[in-house]
């Protein structure tokens, strides 16, 4: 399916640039209920929790993708305020985890040992104020991830294929900036769109310009 990454036009030019993508880390996120999503009234739940909240952040890294790129809230809160970019990715369907929303924390099935459920939501719910984002995610263990000067990343493969460069309706950067990278990176890759976007004439959103991919 397909899926986009907000990010500035600084961060995005580095990714399409490099072919890869920077890991997020659980500590790094911008909800405090990340990995916490389950009832914690139970002392002992209290430390279980705190084991596996710190293996799981010791040992894996993220990305966060939505499901839509057209959404004006999205691009205010993590392209730049629309003057970012937003990357698509064609990633099959069983590697994204989808996140679902809820107004209360879940209890775990489990009390010692975690069931696949648990783990799952663990891993994917939160509170559904944060359902704008349409979240999907990709879980990679940072064994076998790239490390980089201190930091993680996953690398563009045939699971995680960029099909579009979307540039905000004020990103400073022009199409022919990444065009050219385009043009001199992905010769041999599948076909990659840049486009630039503006404000949809009927409805709160966004929308395409119609291009021929760069790199055919």
């Amino acid at each position: 399916m397909m899926v986009y990454k907000f990010t500035s036009a600084k961060w995005a030019k580095v990714a399409v640039r490099n072919m890869r993508l920077k890991l997020s880390m659980f500590t790094e996120l911008n909800d405090p209920f990340e990995l916490s999503g389950f009832n914690l009234r139970d002392p002992a739940m209290r430390a279980f929790h705190k084991a596996q909240h710190q293996k799981i952040t010791d040992e894996y890294g993220m990305i966060s993708f939505s499901e839509d790129y057209r959404s004006p809230l999205m691009w205010s809160h993590y392209a730049e305020q629309h003057a970012g970019v937003c990357l698509g990715f064609e990633v099959p369907d069983d590697e994204l985890l989808k996140v679902r929303y809820r107004k209360d924390r879940f209890k775990l099935d489990g009390q010692i040992n975690l069931t696949k459920k648990d783990l799952i939501n663990l891993l994917t719910v939160k509170f559904s104020e944060w359902r704008y984002e349409r979240e999907r995610r990709i879980m990679t263990p940072l064994k076998i991830a790239i490390k980089d000067a201190n930091k993680y990343y996953e690398p563009f493969s045939e699971k995680l294929v960029l099909r579009e460069v979307l540039l905000g309706i004020k990103c400073p950067l022009s199409e022919d900036a990444f065009k050219k990278i385009v043009e001199k990176k992905y010769k041999n890759y599948d076909p990659v769109y840049v486009r630039q976007l503006s404000l949809a004439v009927t409805k709160f959103g966004v929308t395409k310009t119609k291009h021929k991919p760069i790199n055919l």
